[in-house]
């Protein structure tokens, strides 16, 4: 986290929550030219490989755009900067939803994701779990939804108690220590 002014804070994905899909990445990249590299190139091997190579690439290449991604939150919106920037403005919030993706069992554990998707003018702002600052995210998107007293659908609304945010009523804003992500 990095605080440009008492209100606007600055979020980005850690590199130590992208190293295992870095490493994924590379390994599945790497074998698969490897295969490529060390057999007949027979139809079925380069049918198999090569998609299955271009797949771990943009992999690589979809982590390499988290990691430089820039996310900054205040009270007027949100935006993020990577390649270009995308700006959403609170007050043009259209919808908010909440997904956990795991298994009851991952979830007992505080394991799974999360992904929170933001709906505004048509645009549409994902951010996953990894991002440091998720529930001050979170945070700011629930109280913009109350604000324009947005439907939460039930599976949205069980997530954000599972973060610790409770959609029916007012919360302040979590301490910077409480800002990331909690096991849900």
């Amino acid at each position: 986290m990095y605080e440009i002014t008492p209100d606007r804070v600055s979020y980005r994905y850690p590199l130590s929550r992208l190293m295992a899909d870095y490493l994924r990445a590379a390994l599945g990249a790497g074998f698969c030219l490897f295969v490529l590299l060390a057999a007949d190139p027979a139809p079925l091997v380069l049918w198999v490989f090569v998609p299955l190579a271009i797949i771990f690439l943009l992999f690589g290449l979809h982590t390499a755009r988290l990691h430089i991604t820039r996310i900054e939150v205040d009270d007027l919106g949100i935006s993020t900067s990577e390649i270009n920037t995308r700006t959403l403005s609170w007050q043009q919030l259209d919808r908010l939803r909440l997904r956990y993706f795991g298994s009851k069992r991952q979830r007992r554990r505080g394991a799974g994701s999360v992904e929170l998707a933001l709906w505004a003018d048509g645009r549409k702002m994902k951010f996953d779990g990894q991002v440091e600052g998720f529930r001050d995210i979170a945070w700011h998107a629930l109280r913009a939804a109350r604000a324009r007293n947005l439907p939460l659908d039930e599976a949205t609304a069980d997530n954000l108690l599972s973060l610790g945010l409770d959609p029916d009523r007012d919360q302040p804003r979590p301490a910077p220590g409480e800002r990331d992500l909690v096991p849900l």
